[in-house]
């Protein structure tokens, strides 16, 4: 009984979020501002992306600055779960050479996804799935790193989550996390933009994360905090 309680919380949750997340006619108003950039004879760039596809706090700045401290080999296989529509995936890609599976639970966000990477000449290392980050659609032990941009904050069990990214890791592959952590002041102001109320807002302490990764045999390479630089970016975004 307990765990057909839970599926059910688990399913409303799901629901939630991608009604919070996905605009209507997504695909009919990326393919109208494609058309400002996208020509016959060229090929756009990540930066001509970036207002469509880093919607995560620091924009593609803040992808390019996290990606710099990751050590990603070309040819690695690396794992983007709430990918969205697969900026950061096509970063790395850029940057390292490397293969990425993007996995969204917003369907549309998938099909997009690949369309901006077909766009952008990213299609043959790329590629995006429909699924939750709690129950990924993968192989165990396959994944060289797993990219976590703002996924958090939108789950409820952050064990279930980090369980399941250690799953699919391969022995020594690489956790590389971008997240929101509570404060001093609980809950946030409504809206924010991963929620318009407490129903789907999940941030936990960054001491939390921090044990439950320790739980799990990660060893912490590095970790900074970025709080000032990214309500610096905030502001100037809503002012």
């Amino acid at each position: 009984m307990r765990t057909a309680a839970r599926k059910m919380s688990e399913n409303k949750i799901e629901r939630k979020i991608i009604s919070h997340y996905r605009p209507a006619d997504l695909s009919k108003k990326v393919r109208a501002e494609l058309k400002s950039f996208v020509t016959e004879n060229s090929t756009p760039t990540l930066r001509d992306f970036a207002a469509l596809d880093q919607v995560h706090i620091g924009g593609l700045r803040e992808t390019n600055r996290l990606a710099a401290k990751a050590e990603i080999k070309p040819d690695s296989l690396v794992l983007d779960p709430g990918c969205g529509l697969g900026g950061p995936a096509r970063v790395l890609v850029a940057e390292f050479l490397c293969r990425v599976v993007g996995i969204d639970l917003t369907g549309d966000f998938c099909q997009v996804a690949q369309l901006l990477s077909h766009y952008g000449g990213f299609s043959g290392a790329t590629d995006f799935l429909q699924g939750n980050a709690l129950h990924l659609p993968v192989k165990t032990g396959i994944f060289d790193t797993i990219w976590l941009q703002h996924v958090a904050l939108n789950i409820p069990d952050k064990k279930a989550l980090f369980s399941e990214c250690h799953r699919v890791l391969k022995p020594g592959g690489q956790l590389v996390i971008h997240e929101i952590f509570s404060g001093s002041r609980q809950p946030p102001h409504f809206p924010v933009p991963w929620a318009t109320d407490g129903s789907i807002n999940f941030l936990s302490a960054a001491d939390e994360t921090r044990q439950i990764l320790q739980t799990l045999q990660f060893r912490e390479i590095f970790w900074e905090d970025t709080t000032e630089e990214s309500l610096s970016w905030y502001r100037k975004r809503v002012d």
